[in-house]
C-alpha cells in the first residue's frame, strides 16, 4: 500500500519514532509558503546543523550523529501531540500491514510469546492452514535458522515469513503434549487479511457485524457480509465496534453511507490552515437505512470507529452501548519524505456532526500521562461505574432530534455496560492469553473435525462440551506456563472457559461463523444491544 497525501487516509498503530534532518528541509520547502515561516525555519535549521557540526569535531567521545538526528525529531513530535510520528523506510511495511488487504506468506497470525513465535490461529484456507499447523504451535526454525529464545523482533518475523507467493520455507514447530518436534514444509501464497468478521443472525431478526479495524477492502467485505444478513431476513443489526483501532477515515464514511440519508453529516475537521478543514456528508442511499441499529464500543475503540459510532449516535440512528472510547481525534497527514521515510503529521481535529471534539485532552509536555489514560480510567472506576466517567464537556451538545450527548474526549455511550469480570476473570484471562484454549481446541478439531461438520453446527452446538479430561490438560499445561491457581479458582472459572473452549472449537471445525455463533450467546453487551431494540431512543431535555 503506498502512503497517500491525504487526510483522508488515519492511521492509529503505534509506530517507532527515527528520522534525520532532512525533515526541517522538507518542511520548510512545502509547508509553510510565508517568508517569515521560512526564515524560522531556516534558522532553527542553520542552529541544529550547527550544534551537531561542533558536536561530531569537538565533543570528547565519539558520538552516532545520525542517531543524534534521530533524537532531535523524537524531541520535536513529542513536544506536539501523541499521534505525530517519523517512520523510517525499513518499518513503513510492518506499519501499513494492518491495513492491507493481502500479502504474500504462510498465513498465520501470531504473537512473540516469552522470545518465541506462537501461532495464535492459521488463516482459514491458508498454506500453514492446508498443512495442519495449529493454534498454539510454537515456530522453533524457519529455514534452519533459529529464532526462538534469539530476542526475534516483529520486524524480523514479518521478513522471514513473509515473502513472493510460491516461494517454499520450512518451518520447525513444538506442539504441546507432542514430545517431538514437528517439520512442515509449504510454499507461501496470497493471503487476504480481512477486517469484517461475524456474520452471523442472533435471532431471526437480528444480525451482527464485527469490524475489527478500518482497512482497505473493508467497506467491500462489510457490504457482502450486510447482504448475506439481509437475505436471511434481519431487520435489525448489531454492529461491534470495540477493540478497533481505527484505520482509513474513507472506509469508515462508506460505512455510515449504508445507514444515513443522504446529505446528513458524518463528521468534519478544523485545521489551522483552512485546507485542511472539511466537512463529510453521506452521499447516497445505503441498503440499512431503515432497520433497527445498535453498535457496541468500548474504551478500545478508536479513530475511525469513534466517527462511525459518533456519526450514528449523533443523528440518532443507532443505540451506543459499552463504555466511553478511547478518545483519539488527531488527523493525521501522511508525507513521504526525500529519504524514503515518512511523517505522519497531525494537521486537523476531528468532530462530530453535533460539534463534540473526539480527541480525549493532553499534555504536549507530559504525554507519559496521556499514555497512562487506560489505566487511569480502570483505577478511577469508570470501566465499572458510569458515574465515575472524567472530562466531561461542560458544554451540552445535542443531537438531530434533540438528546443530549457529552464531549470531553471520546464517545459517551447511551447505554453504559460494565466490564463484565464474571464472563472473563482473570485467571481466564492469563490462560487465554498463552493460547492454552486455544492450542487444545485446535487440536481436539484435528482429531474430530470431520465427525462434527458431518453432525452439523446446530448439534455441535446442542451436545459439544469439555471433557473432565480436556480441562485436566489445560490445567497442567498452565501450571508448566507458571499460571497457579488453586481448585476453588479452577471451579469458580470453569463454566466461563468451558464456553470460551467451545468457542474456539467451533472456530477451529466451523470458521469465524461458528465462533461467534457460540461466542455471542453470553456476550452482556450483546445483550444490551439487543433489550435497546425494545427501546427507541428518547428526546432528553
Amino acid at each position: 500500500m503506498a502512503p497517500k497525501r491525504s487526510s483522508h487516509t488515519f492511521l492509529h498503530w503505534p509506530l517507532t519514532l527515527a528520522g534525520t534532518l532532512s525533515l526541517g528541509v522538507l518542511l520548510g520547502a512545502t509547508l509553510f509558503g510565508h517568508p517569515t515561516g521560512q526564515d524560522k525555519v531556516a534558522q532553527n535549521i542553520s542552529r541544529i546543523q550547527e550544534v551537531l557540526a561542533y558536536i561530531r569535531h569537538d565533543y570528547a567521545d565519539a558520538v552516532d550523529v545520525d542517531a543524534l538526528g534521530q533524537s532531535a525529531i523524537e524531541g520535536m513530535l513529542d513536544r506536539l501531540d501523541p499521534h505525530s510520528a517519523y517512520i523510517l523506510p525499513q518499518d513503513l511495511k510492518m506499519a501499513n500491514a494492518p491495513l492491507e488487504e493481502n500479502f504474500d506468506g504462510i498465513g498465520i497470525e501470531f504473537v512473540l510469546l516469552h522470545d518465541t513465535i506462537q501461532v495464535v490461529t492459521p488463516i482459514a484456507g491458508g498454506p500453514s492452514d492446508k498443512v495442519g499447523i495449529l493454534a498454539g504451535d510454537r515456530i522453533l526454525r524457519v529455514d534452519g535458522d533459529a529464532v526462538a529464545g534469539v530476542r526475534i523482533s516483529n520486524a524480523a518475523v514479518f521478513d522471514k515469513l513473509r515473502g513472493p507467493r510460491q516461494s517454499s520455507v520450512k518451518l520447525e514447530v513444538a506442539r504441546p503434549g507432542v514430545a517431538q518436534g514437528l517439520v512442515f514444509n509449504l510454499k507461501r501464497d496470497r493471503i487476504p487479511t480481512k477486517s469484517v468478521e461475524g456474520g452471523v443472525m442472533l435471532d431471526k431478526r437480528t444480525g451482527y457485524i464485527k469490524i475489527t479495524r478500518f482497512a482497505g477492502g473493508t467497506d467491500k467485505e462489510f457490504e457482502a457480509m450486510l447482504d448475506q444478513l439481509l437475505r436471511k431476513g434481519a431487520n435489525r443489526l448489531v454492529l461491534d465496534l470495540r477493540d478497533n483501532p481505527g484505520g482509513y477515515l474513507e472506509k469508515a464514511i462508506s460505512i455510515a453511507d449504508h445507514f444515513l440519508p443522504e446529505g446528513a453529516t458524518i463528521t468534519y475537521t478544523k485545521g489551522q490552515a483552512a485546507k485542511y478543514s472539511q466537512t463529510y456528508k453521506a452521499s447516497a442511499k445505503g441498503s440499512f437505512q431503515d432497520g433497527a441499529l445498535a453498535v457496541l464500543i468500548n474504551e478500545g475503540s478508536a479513530s475511525a470507529a469513534e466517527i462511525l459510532a459518533g456519526a450514528l449516535q449523533d443523528n440518532d440512528r443507532a443505540s451506543v452501548i459499552g463504555r466511553r472510547s478511547f478518545g483519539k481525534g488527531l488527523v493525521q497527514m501522511p508525507i513521504t519524505l526525500s529519504d524514503g521515510a515518512e511523517l505522519r503529521l497531525t494537521i486537523s481535529r476531528y468532530y462530530t456532526p453535533s460539534g463534540r471534539c473526539i480527541q480525549k485532552p493532553y499534555d504536549s509536555h507530559d504525554l507519559a500521562q496521556y499514555d497512562d489514560d487506560l489505566d487511569e480510567r480502570l483505577r478511577h472506576g469508570e470501566l465499572f461505574f458510569e458515574d465515575s466517567i472524567r472530562g466531561q464537556d461542560t458544554v451540552r451538545y445535542q443531537t438531530a432530534r434533540g438528546r443530549t450527548v457529552h464531549g470531553g474526549g471520546g464517545i459517551r455511550p447511551d447505554v453504559f455496560v460494565p466490564v463484565d469480570t464474571a464472563a472473563n476473570p482473570a485467571l481466564l484471562a492469563r490462560v487465554e492469553g498463552r493460547y492454552i484454549l486455544a492450542g487444545h481446541a485446535s487440536a481436539y478439531a484435528a482429531l474430530h473435525k470431520a465427525i462434527w461438520q458431518k453432525a452439523g453446527f446446530p448439534a455441535f452446538k446442542a451436545r459439544f462440551q469439555m471433557e473432565q479430561a480436556t480441562v485436566a490438560s489445560i490445567k497442567a499445561r498452565a501450571a508448566a506456563e507458571g499460571i497457579r491457581a488453586s481448585e476453588a479458582q479452577w471451579a469458580a472459572v470453569l463454566p466461563a472457559m468451558a464456553h470460551a473452549y467451545k468457542a474456539a472449537a467451533a472456530r477451529a471445525i466451523f470458521g469465524e461463523a461458528g465462533y461467534y455463533a457460540i461466542a455471542t450467546e453470553q456476550d452482556t453487551d450483546i445483550a444490551r444491544a439487543r433489550a435497546a431494540f425494545a427501546a427507541p431512543l428518547a428526546r432528553q431535555p
